[in-house]
């Protein structure tokens, strides 16, 4: 019973990935080039912090996660639709660190 769970949770997550990088892939050749993810990034940045603070996105983020989920991305041209949950999975965790950091800045009296 357990791996029919695990099953229909991996299922679950593939549909939404499926969406979301329909939604970026913006000439639809099948690879999410760095300004796509930079858009992908900037839109999670809003939505993953879950407050009015913003996560900026810097050109050295979007390589940071372009190279982790794909280390041939330069000469793949981007990050494929397998590629894509491990390019999230980074992003959230990158930007968690970075609200932390922000919010131990102005924490500081």
């Amino acid at each position: 019973m357990e791996v029919v769970k695990k099953y229909r949770h991996y299922a679950k997550q593939w549909d939404k990935l499926n969406e979301l990088f329909a939604k970026y892939d913006e000439n639809n050749n099948g690879i999410l080039e760095k300004d796509e993810i930079r858009s992908l990034m900037i839109d999670k940045a809003r939505g993953v912090m879950n407050v009015s603070q913003t996560v900026t996105v810097s050109d050295e983020d979007v390589v940071y996660v372009m190279e982790l989920a794909n280390p041939n991305y330069e000469k793949e041209g981007g990050v494929n639709r397998e590629q894509l949950m491990t390019a999230v999975s980074q992003w959230y965790h990158l930007a968690s660190q970075k609200r932390k950091k922000m919010n131990a800045r102005t924490s500081f009296c």
